[in-house]
């Protein structure tokens, strides 16, 4: 998607994406944004469930011009969080890439695959989290964000981080509910500090 100089965009989901438990073939999600000068945009869908035995391949790559600004936000949950399930085999790969001016301002990937049970669990890895969130602000004031993230109420264990000038990245980690509540709130703060907007989630959030 492409947004024109000085426009504009919430972009969200209906609902949590599910991808479900495959024979063999991958789920693959690409996605390519493009701001031009001075475009606003917020990224950001609802989680997506990745039942047991599922493949998943998701690629995001945001190219920023001078000025513009974003905000994104992903979810993953690891199995069915409110049917108990967990996900002990298949097959992730997320990966995230951040263009600008200057060239690639950030990078980052997960990649797990086969039997998942170990990593999910291990205390240097997932500790047994049932999902993961991801929050980037770019172009903003990632000071300030940041500030503003670490004085919320600890809804799941996180952390924010200014890896870069001007880039904002947070993270979550725990049970499903908690992680969703967490990145609400920190979509619902840095919307109205940074953005402009109401400081509310989306209807389709709470619908």
């Amino acid at each position: 998607m492409r947004l024109e100089a000085g426009a504009q965009a919430t972009l969200s989901t209906a609902a949590a994406e599910k991808v479900y438990r495959s024979l063999g073939p991958e789920t693959r999600v690409e996605t390519r944004i493009v701001l031009e000068p001075g475009a606003v945009l917020e990224w950001i869908p609802q989680e997506t469930i990745l039942f047991d035995g599922a493949r998943f391949l998701r690629g995001m790559r945001a190219e920023l011009g001078p000025d513009a600004l974003l905000l994104a936000a992903e979810t993953l949950v690891f199995g069915r969080a409110a049917r108990g399930e967990t996900m002990s085999r298949g097959l992730i790969r997320d990966r995230w890439r951040l263009h600008g001016a200057q060239g690639l301002l950030w990078a980052d990937a997960l990649a797990l695959e086969g039997d998942l049970a170990a990593p999910l669990l291990n205390p240097f890895g997932f500790a047994g989290a049932e999902a993961l969130g991801t929050l980037l602000l770019a172009g903003g004031d990632a000071t300030a964000g940041r500030d503003l993230l670490r004085s919320l109420p600890e809804r799941a264990p996180g952390a924010a981080t200014i890896p870069r000038p001007g880039l904002l990245l947070a993270r979550w980690m725990g049970r499903a509910a908690a992680v969703r509540e967490a990145v609400g709130e920190a979509i619902v703060t840095l919307r109205a500090a940074q953005l402009g907007l109401p400081a509310r989630l989306p209807r389709l959030w709470t619908t």
